[in-house]
């Protein structure tokens, strides 16, 4: 079997046992773990932990201040380490698993991001791991215009740092 595609199956596996973790389990240890793992399977662990320090706060920041809003509420009422922690394993997954949406038109990239961040957040509502503070309709459309700016930004973000800083992806 192709390396490269060892590696997309390792990362696709990884992040949704990370998502298990964190969504259904909520638990930390067990995202972190995952996380570390899948950092020592990298073929090049200095470039992604550089891409994961440098975009996973992006993210979290979002969602924390989406958590200040009012938007989301946690069952702990302070902002979950599985979630920093699931952030910074999708962080890793742009450059692997999602590595094929690179390519793709910023439209296309909104367009999906606008569809299945909102879906994520959703199946984690439905999994009692974020409750919202508004009604859901109103949450879902806001989350899916907050995805659709945010994963092409991410996505562009993560080439500009690639290039800049001359890292090679898979």
């Amino acid at each position: 079997m192709n390396p490269s595609r060892v590696h997309w199956i390792v990362d696709f596996v990884a992040f949704q046992a990370l998502w298990l973790g964190a969504v259904v389990f909520q638990a930390p240890w067990m995202c972190f773990g995952i996380l570390i793992a899948r950092l020592l399977l990298s073929v090049k662990i200095a470039h992604e932990v550089f891409l994961l320090v440098s975009l996973a706060p992006v993210g979290i920041v979002i969602d924390w201040s989406l958590m200040q809003a009012g938007v989301f509420q946690f069952n702990a009422g302070t902002f979950p380490a599985w979630l920093a922690l699931l952030w910074c394993g999708f962080i890793l997954t742009l450059n692997q698993s999602m590595g094929w949406l690179r390519d793709r038109h910023l439209g296309v990239q909104a367009l999906l991001g606008a569809i299945f961040g909102p879906v994520s957040y959703f199946t984690g509502w439905r999994f009692d791991a974020v409750s919202f503070g508004f009604a859901l309709m109103p949450t879902l459309i806001g989350l899916s215009l907050i995805w659709g700016i945010l994963l092409p930004s991410l996505m562009v973000l993560q080439q500009r740092l690639i290039r800049r800083r001359r890292l090679l992806d898979y």
